[in-house]
């Protein structure tokens, strides 16, 4: 494994690298990689078998071992060898408690063997801009539904009237006011002890320590820190400093992977490799043991040609037995809140990644269109947490072979498919619309969609209880 003090020395010596050239090597030995393993992924077979998940993970090692990780602040590159990245793969743990008092929760690593009936832990929360006259309840949505047992903080846009700048005293109130507002708020739904994934409101480390340091703050028992890579396998100090925060103080680091399918990645198999080999590299420098799976289409978010990034998401999940440490998926559908659209989404995703080994299923929310490109505020309800953690549970206790799993998906997407393509997202509506503010319940239209969704999901063979 690779020291804080090692880390430090390799990015102020390394080879000095021009970024450019540094993503063009990149580039080319992912496809070259691609090829020489055979890597091809079947649209029809979301989740592939396990063949094809050890290649990419073969492929991801090479990747690593060949290309490194480019420092941005010294523009040098960061080199591991073999020894150091197996023997950290061998030491990670295979699972994580985090939460408090009885709102702990266990992460494991789900191998998803047959007979295999665990659940994954479901985190739903919205990180969309959230006003402050709406973060409480918004985020008290999410906590309160039954089988939601972890929280996604929202991104508080002002607190007190400040605004929320980057590398501004307005980035720091907003951050302290996030983990304050997001306690309050699982303490109204009765689970004051809950986990929460990681601050969303601030960028800096400055703002990201402070939601820490503060009385009443996030705290190592239940929050992580955000140390992760930027894409493609780059790396600032101020991610740096902040893993080796997190490492000081025993705060469970943020470990995520965040390829772009459709830029230097061409496609799911070359963003899947990219992913692994990034994981691989954060787990040297942070010692982290979880790791979330984020990708995007560099069209938009994940819930763009949803066929390519639930094959990356379901591959990654069967590449990580070979750590093993827990995948948490980050969800995200396209549709807004209160349409047939976004159920559909949401259990196509549930289908595939329950069934794939993902240990934990974070965010799950709609509206994924207006966060990216309309900018609507208040985007994402606690019904989309209950649709995906219903259908999880609904998957899990049928413990679904590969192939009858890839057919329920397969029967799922085609009723949206085609729409999604056509960039035809229905807006959907705000968690004020959807919710009664009095009695924080969801309305009856969405209620009602809901229903009638999950009994044409009935009809297909999802066991609801």
């Amino acid at each position: 494994m690779v020291s804080i003090k090692d880390f430090q020395e390799r990015a102020l010596t390394g080879p000095l690298t021009d970024k450019r050239a540094f993503d063009k090597k990149l580039m080319l030995k992912v496809r070259e990689l691609a090829k020489d393993y055979g890597i091809t992924f079947n649209p029809r077979e979301v989740i592939p078998d396990d063949s094809m998940a050890d290649a990419v993970f073969k492929a991801g090692f090479d990747l690593l071992m060949d290309v490194g990780i480019y420092h941005i602040d010294t523009e040098r590159v960061i080199m591991y060898n073999e020894k150091e990245v197996k023997d950290t793969m061998r030491t990670r743990p295979r699972e994580i408690t985090l939460g408090e008092g009885r709102d702990k929760v266990t992460f494991k690593s789900r191998q998803v063997v047959p007979g295999d009936k665990s659940v994954p832990i479901i985190a739903g929360g919205s990180p969309h801009l959230a006003t402050e006259d709406v973060y409480i309840p918004l985020m008290q949505s999410f906590a309160q539904e039954p089988t939601n047992n972890g929280l996604c903080p929202g991104v508080v846009t002002s607190a007190y009237g400040i605004e929320n700048r980057a590398r501004t005293p307005g980035e720091i109130i907003c951050a302290m006011a996030e983990a304050r507002w997001m306690k309050e708020a699982a303490r109204r739904a009765g689970k004051p002890g809950i986990y929460i994934d990681e601050p969303m409101s601030a960028t800096s480390p400055a703002a990201y320590i402070s939601a820490f340091s503060q009385p009443g703050g996030y705290k190592k028992e239940t929050t992580q820190m955000s140390t992760h890579l930027y894409g493609e396998m780059k790396i600032p100090w101020e991610r740096v400093v902040l893993a080796t925060y997190a490492l000081q103080n025993g705060i469970v680091p943020w470990t995520c992977c965040p390829a772009v399918i459709g830029a230097y990645c061409r496609n799911a198999e070359e963003a899947t490799i990219v992913n692994v080999a990034s994981t691989l590299a954060q787990l040297e420098y942070n010692r982290g043991s979880l790791v979330a799976l984020y990708t995007v289409n560099v069209r938009g978010g994940n819930y763009v040609y949803p066929r390519d990034n639930y094959m990356e998401y379901a591959t990654f999940n069967r590449t990580m037995r070979n750590i093993p440490v827990p995948v948490q998926d980050l969800f995200l559908a396209g549709a807004g809140p209160c349409t047939e659209m976004v159920v559909y989404e949401l259990v196509a995703q549930t289908i595939a990644y329950t069934a794939s080994g993902g240990a934990a299923f974070l965010e799950i929310h709609g509206g994924g269109v207006d966060d990216f490109k309309r900018g609507r505020l208040g985007v994402g309800t606690g019904m989309e947490a209950r649709i995906a953690g219903e259908t999880a549970h609904a998957v899990a206790s049928m413990s679904l072979t590969r192939s009858d799993a890839n057919e329920l998906v397969n029967m799922v997407i085609k009723r949206y498919e085609d729409d999604l393509i056509k960039d035809k997202y229905p807006t959907g509506k705000t968690f004020t619309e959807c919710y009664d503010l009095k009695t924080l319940t969801p309305s009856k239209e969405y209620l009602d969609i809901y229903a009638e969704a999950k009994r044409e999901l009935t009809d297909i063979g999802i066991k609801y209880e």
